[in-house]
């Protein structure tokens, strides 16, 4: 099921979800499990995913993600909470078999904590599912900072769960989480 929610409407990065760069059009929120990207007729064709790594007992996860998707574009941005950092990213993904020769869905992202002294992240990773709700994502990210040059990277897989689990705060990262 796909709804049409207007951008203008989205909490903001501090209250667990992006806002619309582009307020004042709806954008179509796929609910995980569901197999359709479209939105009714004269609206942007966007999507918003919502995915997390595993919840550990305690209901943390080590990373959770929110990126718009314009599907016709296939430019992707939004946020990703990973071992206790929250990062402002930007990217593309290419779905498999539009164009010959594309034999997987792949995404590759890059952004910053937006800090003075920032700390960048990379993620690549592989999508499986359809582009406007894919059923996991598998992962590969790597953060280095300016501020004391560490460098720590997580590998693993991402799934969807509710977004009101991000509201709620139960979609939550640990802070130590290498994996």
């Amino acid at each position: 099921m796909v709804r049409a929610v207007p951008g203008s409407q989205l909490p903001s990065p501090s209250a667990g979800l992006i806002s619309s760069k582009d307020a004042g059009f709806p954008i179509a929120y796929a609910d995980p499990g569901s197999s359709s990207g479209n939105t009714q007729q004269g609206e942007k064709s966007m999507s918003a995913w919502v995915m997390g790594s595993r919840k550990h007992q305690d209901g943390t996860r080590d990373v959770t993600i929110q990126f718009e998707h314009d599907d016709q574009t296939g430019r992707l941005n939004g946020w990703i909470r990973c071992m206790g950092k929250t990062f402002i990213v930007e990217g593309s993904w290419v779905a498999e078999g539009s164009v010959p020769g594309r034999a997987h869905s792949v995404m590759a992202l890059m952004g910053s904590d937006q800090k003075a002294a920032p700390t960048f992240i990379v993620i690549t990773g592989s999508l499986d599912g359809p582009g406007s709700a894919p059923t996991q994502i598998v992962v590969n990210m790597i953060h280095v900072s300016c501020h004391d040059d560490h460098q720590l990277g997580w590998g693993g897989t991402l799934k969807p769960f509710p977004a009101q689990e991000l509201e709620a705060g139960a979609g939550g990262e640990t802070a130590a989480g290498a994996g």
